[in-house]
């Protein structure tokens, strides 16, 4: 599989840690979504399909453990 069949979902409330994290993925080819809205996280993030979820712990509204528990309920996608 190529990586731009590879699409990657960035959670993160910092916009420098964000961008420079789009930024390398992209470089390498893959397909990033970025998400810097808070309130309907989980809803936003697997509307993208992604195949990989990048995930800030200490976020506004809803920390990364309670999105990743939610989404880990649902869904099988690996998160970092």
């Amino acid at each position: 599989m190529e990586h731009q069949e590879k699409r990657i979902v960035i959670i993160e409330d910092d916009p420098f840690m964000r961008e420079e994290l789009q930024y390398t993925f992209q470089r390498e080819g893959y397909e990033v979504n970025t998400i810097d809205e808070f309130s309907n996280t989980v809803e936003l993030c697997l509307q993208c399909k992604p195949q990989l979820i990048i995930l800030d712990i200490n976020l506004p509204e809803k920390n990364g453990f309670a999105i990743c528990k939610e989404i880990k309920e649902k869904y099988q996608i690996p998160i970092l």
